[in-house]
């Protein structure tokens, strides 16, 4: 989709380069405002897992998973944004992952690049020869016999898992990030025996609120996929199995949240904004609202960013990688 870009005609399109730089900002929000602000917590609770409660444990893998998504995230809008400013349309890498109800949707909603990559280069590769396999077998069949026309699901779901658990190994080559990989390929095995493809189409259309099966859906995904994340974030094998064995730890009752009130709140704001104006790109896009309302959002936002933003040099997660 790209390299067609570069060869076409680009005439300056005043549009485009004003939908990029709310994208830019709305990128910056979730990487110096919110992600760097929740890096130093997180790197706080995970540095000593085995001297974590189980609810500071809990909050920990969540600010991580909220952080990880505003820091590769946001520099995808930097990046998309930047490149609308020069006349350049990239192709989306998130797409509201935290509304997905179940992890076959969460994965098509996250990281939306390389999960297409391997899905159209890798899974679809393997599926064509887990198919010419079986086609040769059936025709070494007697006529009267001659088998299911299709590999049976279970192939469909071993190709998966080894897919997911190359994508851990492609992330680096540790055992917490291969057995992060194995995790949810594992997630997504019960969708491809049952060959169906998960929970489609728009999220709670035309209503303010999830239905409570939409809701279940969601905080059953958000879950699995954050307790994975404490092998993604964790440095070595040991101390991710010792962040879970602080899960079951106490104190619940009587817990102190007063020092996560930001980062709580840094968070559950992203939420709702990314909530309300889930039918658009991103939640500054589109000119449906007043010139004074939309101006004083880019302040408020920038002014956010200058006095809230953190000041720490923090470089994107994902340059790791």
């Amino acid at each position: 989709d790209l390299l067609p870009q570069f060869e076409a005609p680009r005439p300056f399109d005043e549009g485009k380069a004003r939908d990029g730089a709310r994208q830019m900002l709305w990128g910056l929000v979730k990487k110096v405002l919110i992600a760097d602000n929740l890096a130093p917590v997180v790197e706080a609770i995970f540095h000593r897992p085995d001297a974590v409660d189980g609810p500071t444990a809990l909050l920990g893998a969540g600010l991580f998973f909220v952080q990880i998504y505003g820091d590769f995230s946001g520099y995808s809008d930097i990046a998309i944004g930047s490149a609308r400013l020069l006349g350049f349309d990239l192709s989306q890498n998130f797409a509201l992952p935290f509304f997905s109800r179940d992890c076959t949707e969460f994965w098509r909603r996250w990281h939306i690049t390389l999960n297409t990559w391997l899905r159209d280069y890798v899974f679809l590769t393997l599926e064509m020869g887990t198919r010419r396999r079986h086609l040769a077998r059936r025709r070494a069949l007697p006529p009267d016999r001659p088998g299911p026309r299709t590999p049976p699901a279970w192939r469909s779901a071993a190709n998966l898992l080894l897919v997911f658990t190359l994508s851990g190994l492609w992330h680096g080559a540790a055992w917490t990030f291969v057995f992060w990989g194995f995790l949810n390929g594992l997630f997504l095995v019960p969708a491809a025996l049952r060959r169906t493809a998960g929970a489609t189409g728009p999220i709670a259309p035309g209503r303010w609120l999830p239905s409570l099966g939409e809701l279940r859906g969601m905080v059953t995904t958000n879950l699995l996929i954050g307790l994975s994340l404490i092998f993604f974030r964790a440095d070595s094998m040991g101390d991710a199995f010792a962040f879970f064995g602080a899960l079951l730890t106490g104190p619940w009752l009587g817990f102190d949240l007063a020092p996560f009130v930001e980062p709580l709140a840094l968070c559950g704001g992203l939420i709702v904004v990314e909530w309300l104006r889930r039918d658009r790109p991103h939640p500054l896009a589109g000119d449906g609202w007043s010139v004074g309302l939309r101006w004083a959002t880019y302040c408020a936002l920038i002014l956010a960013l200058i006095v809230r933003g953190s000041l720490a040099s923090r470089e994107f997660v994902y340059f790791q990688f």
